[in-house]
C-alpha cells in the first residue's frame, strides 16, 4: 500500500474510486460533495434518488459509479458534523468512514483509491485531529492491501497537516529495533520458520494482541512488513516496550509470538 498527500482537485484523479463526504440524505451538497456531484453530472443525482433514496447513516458507505469523473467508482461516506457529536464519538464515527472506505474497497477487488478530508469543512472537525484520525486508519491497511491511496488536500496548508500525521505515524511505527537486550544486531536475521507470511501475537498483562504479515523470504525475516507486524500487535495489547527482543516461532500453529524490551 502507497499512502500520499497531494494537493490537488479529487474529481480530477484517475483513480479507482474516490471518496465523496457526502450528508446524510446523499442530495448535492455544498464543498467537494459539491463539487464531485457537478463533475459526475445528472446521472448521479438520479442513481442516488433511485438506488439510495433512504441517505446513508454516519460512519458508512454507499457506491455508486462514477459517471463522468475519471474515476471509476464513488464511495460516499457522511462524516460527524461535530456540532451534533461530543468529540469522543465524533473520533469513533470519523474512524468508521475511513475503515468502512477502505474495507469496501479491498471488497470490491479496487487498487487505488482517492480521500477528501472528510468533515473538516462545515463539520467543523479539527483538521490536524482529522488527519491523525485517517492516517492511522489506513495505515492500518498496510499489511492486508495492496491499493494506493490518495489523499487529495485542499492547499499547501491542508496537503501540509496530513503530510505531518503521516510523517509522524512512520516515525512512530518504524521506531521498533532488532534486539537482543542492548546488543543490535544486522537487520537481515535468520530463522527456521518456512518462507511465507505469518500471524504474530503478543500478550501483556492478559491482554493479546495479533497482526499478521511477519514475512520470512529465502530464511530471513524482511524487516519491514515484520516490524509492522509485530508493532500492531504489541499495540493491540497495551504494551508499548520499544525493542522487539525476540521472535519465537510456534509451529504446531504456524504462528509467531513477540517478545519485547523496555
Amino acid at each position: 500500500m502507497k499512502l500520499t498527500a497531494v494537493n490537488v482537485d479529487i474529481t480530477t484523479l484517475e483513480v479507482d474510486a474516490i471518496v465523496n463526504a457526502s450528508n446524510s440524505a446523499m442530495i448535492i451538497g455544498g464543498g467537494v460533495d459539491g463539487a464531485i456531484h457537478k463533475a459526475a453530472g445528472q446521472e448521479l443525482i438520479n442513481y442516488n434518488a433511485q438506488h439510495h433514496g433512504l441517505g446513508c447513516p454516519t460512519g458508512q458507505v454507499k457506491v455508486t459509479p462514477g459517471f463522468n469523473l475519471p474515476a471509476k467508482y464513488i464511495l460516499h461516506t457522511v462524516g460527524p458534523d461535530m456540532r451534533l457529536y461530543t468529540q469522543e464519538l465524533g473520533d469513533l464515527l470519523l474512524q468508521a468512514c475511513y475503515g468502512n472506505c477502505m474495507t469496501t474497497a479491498l471488497n470490491e477487488g479496487l487498487k487505488s483509491i482517492a480521500f477528501p478530508a472528510i468533515s473538516t469543512g462545515v463539520y467543523g472537525f479539527d483538521k490536524k485531529g482529522a488527519a491523525k484520525i485517517a492516517v492511522e486508519i489506513l495505515i492500518r491497511y498496510f499489511l492486508y492491501a495492496d491499493i494506493e491511496v490518495t489523499f487529495a488536500c485542499f492547499g499547501d496548508r491542508d496537503t501540509d497537516i496530513v503530510q505531518a500525521a503521516i510523517d509522524n505515524e512512520d516515525e512512530q511505527r518504524h521506531h521498533l529495533d532488532w534486539s537482543i537486550g542492548n546488543d543490535y544486531h544486522n537487520p537481515d536475521i535468520s530463522t527456521d520458520a518456512p518462507d511465507g507470511v505469518y500471524a504474530v501475537h503478543h500478550n501483556h498483562l492478559g491482554k493479546k494482541g495479533k497482526s499478521y504479515g511477519v514475512t520470512v523470504k529465502d530464511g530471513y525475516f524482511v524487516v519491514e512488513p515484520t516490524l509492522r507486524a509485530c508493532a500492531e500487535a504489541r499495540n493491540e495489547s497495551g504494551y508499548w516496550g520499544t525493542f522487539l527482543e525476540a521472535l519465537k516461532y510456534d509451529p504446531k500453529y504456524e504462528e509467531f509470538n513477540a517478545e519485547f524490551g523496555s
